[in-house]
């Protein structure tokens, strides 16, 4: 493992791979080590790519599917990954969404640097007013704090 001068894993010894049989209970376990989640959706982790370094997962990021929309439902890395390997396992789940013939993937952020790795993964920021959950409109539901992020997927 190398880090860089702030402790950040840099170096290329690690492998993404999709989440299957094999591997989805460590992804569970990992997933509740995050206080905040105290629920997992079985059929989103289904969706899961996983970053993992000398056998142990350090990030995982999994979509649930909306008719045409891929929604990010998990975004969860250790602070000690590097942006470029963040960016590596988000091409990852592109990837599964592109072969789903999935046009857009879209977040809710609600904290500054997320919003700027999202926006450096070529995210935008929408109009609140124009969407609509289960018929509340975005800007008066109980998201209304977090910004809403799209990304138009590249068929490959």
């Amino acid at each position: 493992m190398k880090l860089n001068m702030n402790g950040i894993l840099v170096d290329k010894m690690y492998e993404i791979k999709l989440a299957n049989l094999d591997n989805i209970d460590s992804i569970r376990s990992f997933l509740f080590e995050v206080p905040a989640i105290d629920n997992i959706d079985e059929e989103v982790l289904k969706n899961a790519s996983v970053l993992y370094l000398d056998d142990r997962i350090y990030g995982i990021i999994s979509y649930e599917l909306f008719f045409n929309y891929a929604l990010i439902r998990y975004f969860v890395f250790k602070k000690t990954v590097d942006e470029m390997i963040i960016k590596e396992l988000f091409d990852s789940i592109e990837d599964s969404i592109n072969k789903k013939e999935i046009d857009y993937i879209f977040s809710l952020v609600n904290q500054s640097d997320i919003y700027e790795l999202f926006s450096s993964l070529d995210f935008k920021e929408i109009n609140k007013e124009d969407i609509f959950i289960e018929e509340e409109n975005y800007k008066n539901s109980k998201f209304k704090d977090t910004k809403l992020m799209i990304k138009k997927i590249i068929c490959k």
